[in-house]
């Protein structure tokens, strides 16, 4: 499946670039590079701390959710992360690690990794932080989205 449709339909628009393209970020953990995905995250407005940031494409605070014909079912797939409830995507998205059944109708997933398996790999080998609920989840390395953007070929 093309990243790039499934990404512009969540936004009730069709693409006007070809279905060969493919979106993509440079990854770096602690200052040395890990390599390429092919996608992943965005509220920029509060870097992710507090969950309350990031804007739509449409000039709004949200758009509507699309539909839940993707499932999270495996490893690698791209999602909305919403506030919530129904309706409330804005820029912020998100990689599986592994099946994730529970976000199923809840967050519109519209693609899957179709490159970089092994960057999603070294992510999640860098471990996660323990402790109070602010810090859970968190890598132990500073991960930094360096380039990204949309190509006919890599």
């Amino acid at each position: 499946m093309p990243t790039i449709h499934p990404f512009h339909s969540a936004q009730r628009e069709m693409p006007t670039a070809s279905s060969s393209q493919k979106v993509f970020m440079d990854i770096t953990a602690d200052n040395v590079p890990l390599g390429k995905l092919v996608f992943q995250s965005g509220d920029f407005e509060t870097q992710n701390a507090k969950r309350d940031g990031g804007k739509s494409t449409f000039g709004e605070k949200y758009f509507d959710d699309e539909n839940f014909d993707i499932q999270h079912d495996r490893k690698g797939i791209l999602a909305m992360d919403n506030y919530g409830w129904e309706h409330t995507n804005s820029s912020r998205f998100y990689v599986t690690f592994r099946e994730t059944p529970w976000m199923n109708n809840f967050h519109v997933a519209f693609g899957e990794l179709v490159e970089g398996f092994d960057v999603l790999d070294a992510i999640e080998n860098l471990g996660i932080l323990e402790g109070n609920a602010a810090q859970q989840g968190r890598t132990k390395a500073k991960i930094v989205i360096s380039n990204c953007g949309i190509y006919e070929t890599f």
